[in-house]
């Protein structure tokens, strides 16, 4: 057999034969570099490199290695996330048996840009108090920002965060509100190194204070004037009048973004607890959720930051003893306090300034459930507007473009041939300039 001896330099035998180890060759040649000699990486941001060579290297080695980052001698991936921003030049070494080869690799890092952290959320503002928008911005280092409405940015709205390992929590005072307030927020953080825009928060004006007018229990066919009524205050319904089963519609003139509630107290000393299913200004007391047992019923109405509330008196309940099936369909009509009557046939039209708030009520006698509405523009063309159990539709801010006339399609809670949906008259909507 061919026998190969050798002191680490010398190597003595067949020349036929070559001693290799892990791929290279003693006294054959060295690695060669082939990955780039650049990288960029953003600071504080997960980095990762991987440096190649050829000619079979075993061990990878790495001076003046930025802080925070580490080499895996074995597969030369270089990972990590840098501490600090600057170019860094790296001194890479690959080592293979026949010997090793240096390589420059240059890292730059910059700054991060901001980032978003939370979106400003939609809000409703009362005309004539004042909202606030929050937002938070996340950056490791200093950031600048500003606050847009509808893309174009807003005067004396600037500000700075110092940035951190945590988001920085930036807010927008919304005040002197009026309809043209509305629009679309949103706030743009930046620094040099990039920038970063919210998702627009819809900021909605409500220009009406909740005020009550008339209400109606249904199937007792009572009406009870709400006009003089102040917040709070108790309207007394009497004892043995209302039905167990019967439906109380209350008419509330509110913005439109009201929210309704009703919740109930016992006659005794005890506290409001709300009754989740009645959600409108209709309590129907045949709800399996809605007590059957004397006490006070309280509706509270929001209209943006402004909150009224009305609570009703029930001594005793009376039988329900008829049949809803025989309850008239609804009819066109529309309630004023006093139990007068307009009339049916007959909406009236309106003219608004542009900025300013319309508002449209379809009265209806009977059992209503549902008022759709629709408005016809100049050329014939009739688009849906909403659906809703409110019979009225606000419009704020009026624009040229809500012009036309409008009317109300409304159902009722049975589906019976005998009560078929009924359609309001039209009127008219008429906008002017703001200056007339």
């Amino acid at each position: 057999p061919n026998t190969i001896t050798g002191n680490g330099n010398v190597i003595s035998g067949n020349p036929a034969y070559r001693l290799t180890w892990n791929g290279g060759a003693i006294g054959g040649p060295t690695p060669t570099f082939s990955s780039p000699s650049f990288a960029s990486a953003v600071t504080f941001f997960p980095f990762s490199y991987t440096a190649t060579a050829s000619n079979g290297p075993n061990v990878f080695t790495a001076t003046n290695l930025p802080a925070g980052l580490t080499l895996n001698s074995a597969t030369g991936v270089i990972s990590g996330a840098m501490t600090s921003p600057g170019t860094f030049l790296v001194t890479l070494t690959a080592t293979n048996p026949g010997g090793s080869t240096n390589f420059t690799l240059r890292i730059s890092s910059t700054l991060p840009a901001p980032s978003i952290d939370t979106n400003p959320a939609n809000i409703v503002i009362t005309a004539g108090s004042v909202g606030t928008l929050t937002a938070k911005v996340f950056c490791r280092t200093g950031f600048a920002y500003y606050w847009k409405k509808n893309g174009v940015a807003i005067p004396n709205t600037q500000g700075t965060g110092t940035g951190g390992t945590t988001a920085s929590t930036v807010t927008l005072s919304i005040g002197n509100v009026t309809a043209t307030t509305a629009g679309l927020f949103s706030v743009y953080a930046y620094n040099d190194n990039g920038y970063a825009q919210s998702t627009p928060a819809i900021v909605n004006i409500d220009m009406t204070t909740p005020q009550f007018s008339l209400s109606k229990m249904l199937c007792a066919n009572k009406y009870y004037d709400l006009s003089k009524a102040t917040a709070n205050s108790i309207v007394d319904l009497g004892s043995g009048v209302v039905y167990l089963n019967d439906i109380f519609q209350v008419a509330v003139s509110s913005g439109a973004y009201a929210t309704y509630s009703w919740s109930y107290a016992p006659l005794t000393p005890g506290n409001f607890v709300s009754i989740s299913s009645q959600k409108t200004a209709v309590l129907n007391f045949g709800a399996s959720d809605v007590p059957k047992k004397p006490g006070y019923f309280q509706l509270t109405v929001t209209s943006g930051a402004k909150t009224s509330s009305l609570r009703f008196r029930i001594l005793s309940f009376k039988q329900a003893s008829y049949d809803l099936n025989s309850l008239v369909a609804p009819t066109l009509g529309v309630f004023y306090p006093l139990n007068t009557e307009v009339d049916p046939n007959v909406m009236p039209n309106i003219t608004v300034k542009v900025g300013g708030v319309a508002n449209f009520e379809a009265g209806v006698n009977g059992l209503p459930e549902t008022y759709t509405w629709y408005r016809i523009d100049a050329s014939g063309t009739t688009s849906f507007v909403k659906s809703g159990t409110s019979p009225f539709l606000t419009i704020s801010p009026v624009s040229t473009t809500n012009a036309g006339r409008y009317y109300a399609v409304v159902t009722d809670s049975i589906k019976t041939s005998g009560h078929l949906p009924v359609t309001t008259p039209e009127a008219v909507l008429t906008v002017i300039p703001a200056g007339e």
